[in-house]
């Protein structure tokens, strides 16, 4: 993960900790991470980093948080595990993901 300068971001709690939510500059050229996607989330750190600001973005990532916190705590499961799993996140945690969401495109779009 990259720490620009010019990037803004805030604070914002997520399941009981404090994110870092990272607006990265469009005119960057710098790729994050991984698969060079315009936003991506470090677990480690708890950090989010958009350079993108869309709803479907924003989802995505705070889905990352929750699955992974929540929801995946053991190895070697079948596709019926991980059926059980996203069906159980979107049941139980997905209109707070949703909510959160939306708190947090509006404050990165008010940036």
């Amino acid at each position: 993960m990259y720490k620009l300068p010019e990037a803004v971001h805030f604070t914002y709690s997520i399941l009981g900790d404090e994110w870092q939510i990272y607006k990265v500059p469009q005119h960057d050229d710098v790729i994050m991470d991984g698969d060079g996607t315009e936003a991506e989330v470090n677990l480690d750190s708890k950090e989010i980093y958009f350079k993108v600001i869309t709803k479907d973005a924003v989802v995505h990532e705070v889905a990352h948080i929750y699955f992974r916190s929540t929801y995946v705590r053991f190895t070697n499961i079948t596709v019926s595990d991980m059926e059980e799993i996203c069906v159980a996140l979107i049941a139980d945690r997905g209109k707070l993901i949703d909510k959160q969401s939306e708190e947090i495109l509006a404050k990165l779009k008010a940036m």
